[in-house]
């Protein structure tokens, strides 16, 4: 199988052949298309294909769909919602439904999840017009998210009916989710709505925007200041990702960033708490667990008030860990997230269902 995972300005890509995996990634400019395909090394025998889509809008609403030329429509109307990624989304799709015709393409869309949301928590109080053209709460991760609420099921053997999903990355969110469903979650119409990240400044008064744009700052400027230069690495002076901010335990900048981070993870969790109605289940998923499984524990440990009672002892990390000891009445996990894998999980397992 091989998967696309367009972030712009680079074609991330996967390829699982033979019982072995490689990866890499393709700068998209000029001639990407070519350079793209040189770089893949020689998929002869590819059962399926598969595209990430990181905003379905209300275009794409499943997490896993089928891709055919026609369908590519409705992947071009999300480019307006998330320009640099939907549109290299729906080149690399055109480019290799074209190389490749006669087996299946599947979409894998990271909004398709949260699709359900109820609409207390999905619409924003603006005026009709602007829903109209599509101004709401999408969600993000949701892939991951829905994936995590699988594994509490089958680490709690379906006793858990309400749990969190936290996922830790340079673009932490949080889900609330009830027997399957999400109820609530961090991300909103984009990424820079929620927690603090590595580059986005998260929650903010609106009108910041304004007072900035008053002072002679373009809205391109402002753009890019508060998603691409905020978060870690406004608040360091230099680029700067989850793993940097926890390891930075001598840097003063770094420190404030984790407790930012940590803040605003306990503020949503207790958020999600109340939305649910209590909660059974606390599950940590990062691609980073050996690095973040100390902070976890420290959140864990500030959770004791609403039942999070912590193991003695060292834990170790591992690919999957509990964090809490037999009588916690919540549950915490820890799990090590393989994006390619799950993606991989996904298209596997709806193929068949499709009869392809």
């Amino acid at each position: 199988m091989l998967l696309f995972d367009p972030e712009s300005p680079y074609v991330r890509w996967w390829l699982s052949e033979d019982g072995g995996t490689s990866e890499g990634r393709c700068l998209s400019g000029p001639n990407w298309a070519k350079r793209l395909a040189r770089s893949i090394p020689g998929p002869a025998a590819l059962k399926w294909i598969g595209y990430v889509l990181h905003n379905g809008g209300e275009a794409v609403t499943d997490p896993v769909s089928r891709l055919r030329p026609e369908d590519l429509d409705r992947v071009r109307q999300t480019i307006e919602l998330l320009p640099e990624q939907n549109d290299l989304t729906c080149r690399v799709a055109q480019e290799w439904l074209a190389r490749r015709p006669q087996i299946p393409h599947l979409l894998l869309c990271d909004t398709g999840f949260f699709w359900r949301l109820p609409p207390e928590a999905s619409l924003y109080a603006v005026p009709y017009e602007l829903r109209k053209h599509g101004v709401k709460r999408y969600g993000g991760h949701g892939l991951c998210h829905q994936w995590a609420w699988r594994q509490v099921e089958r680490l709690q053997d379906g006793r858990a009916t309400r749990a969190i999903s936290v996922y830790l990355g340079d673009h932490t969110d949080i889900a609330a989710i009830r027997d399957g469903l999400p109820l609530e979650t961090t991300i909103g119409f984009s990424a820079v709505e929620g927690i603090i990240s590595a580059t986005a400044c998260g929650d903010i008064d609106p009108t910041v925007v304004f007072q900035m744009q008053s002072e002679g700052m373009p809205l391109e400027q402002i753009r890019l200041l508060l998603s691409g230069k905020s978060g870690f690495t406004g608040l360091l002076g230099k680029h700067a990702g989850l793993v940097d901010i926890l390891r930075g335990t001598t840097d003063p900048q770094a420190h404030l960033a984790k407790e930012m981070l940590r803040y605003g993870i306990l503020r949503y969790i207790g958020a999600c708490i109340a939305v649910m109605g209590g909660v059974d289940a606390l599950v940590f998923v990062t691609p980073h667990p050996g690095a973040c499984l100390g902070f976890v524990a420290e959140i864990c440990r500030a959770l004791a008030c609403v039942g999070v009672q912590t193991r003695a002892g060292t834990i170790e990390p591992e690919a999957a860990c509990e964090l809490t000891d037999d009588v916690s009445p919540v549950k915490a996990f820890s799990l090590g997230y393989n994006k390619w894998q799950v993606l991989a999980e996904y298209g596997s397992a709806f193929l068949p269902y499709q009869g392809a």
